[in-house]
């Protein structure tokens, strides 16, 4: 039935031709042998696969054909099955990716909490170290007293560097100088040491804000771990909102730095 169903497209429209055509002249009768010929290649066809190694056309075993056909339908069933199983799949998979991806985007919503929160604990202590260095400068500027022994200082320098200004300075002048010097030196050593104890101070003051803000992270991380843990054991005892409600409280808080008492 399918070869004659062919047989009959092919003559109904030879070359893309509607049926119903009918040709005329030499062109009708070259499209009448076009389509003969045609014809007779697909009966050729149809023999030669129901002929034997003889040559000779053997009989067709109905009962053969509805065998391979039940086997066909028993196939069929089965990959219909697959298929179906394998769209279950599919759609789990889809469905699963999609709370992966949900999961991944509240990761890294918290992960940009955590930076943020540690760039601004980071900017607080910026701005204490920048108050303490003004400070700093602040402390080294010298006082009008200090101003007053240095223009002596560089007074017994000029004094000394010209030969013969020593005769017109008095004994009293130069003792004044020199004592002012050593003045100068004594306070320039005072004021080092002050400094350098200060350096100290802050550099130790620095290390413990580091470590503590270093342990705050850390325990944070580890309460987070864990809660994420708990959720992964147990993930049907615990509300949506509600995680994401105690999540949002183990934010860490910006606290005030308090200057160190040493």
């Amino acid at each position: 039935m399918q070869n004659g169903d062919h047989m009959e497209d092919d003559c109904a429209g030879a070359g893309g031709r509607p049926s119903g055509y009918v040709p005329s002249g030499a062109t009708g009768t070259t499209a009448v042998r076009e389509q003969l010929s045609s014809v007779k290649k697909e009966l050729d066809f149809i023999l030669q696969q129901l002929r034997g190694p003889g040559g000779q056309v053997q009989r067709i075993d109905l009962q053969e054909v509805e065998r391979l056909v039940k086997h066909l339908e028993v196939d069929r069933g089965e990959l219909a099955k697959r298929c179906q199983r394998l769209a279950e799949e599919n759609q789990d998979l889809k469905e699963a990716n999609r709370h992966l991806e949900v999961d991944l985007s509240a990761a890294r919503r918290e992960l940009e909490n955590s930076r943020r929160q540690l760039r601004h604990q980071q900017i607080d202590l910026q701005l204490k170290a920048g108050a303490s260095e003004q400070q700093e400068a602040e402390d080294e500027q010298p006082s009008a007293e200090e101003r007053l022994t240095q223009e002596s200082l560089e007074a017994l320098q000029a004094a000394m560097a010209s030969p013969g200004s020593s005769r017109q300075m008095s004994r009293s002048e130069l003792t004044r100088a020199l004592r002012a010097t050593q003045e100068e030196l004594a306070i320039q050593r005072a004021r080092n040491q002050k400094l350098e104890q200060r350096r100290i101070r802050d550099s130790q003051r620095c290390e413990m804000l580091a470590d503590a803000a270093e342990r705050q992270r850390l325990e944070i991380t580890a309460m987070r771990l864990g809660k994420q843990r708990k959720l992964a054991a147990h993930p049907q005892t615990v509300h949506k909102p509600k995680m994401l409600h105690n999540l949002a409280h183990t934010m860490p808080v910006s606290r005030e730095v308090r200057p160190w008492a040493g």
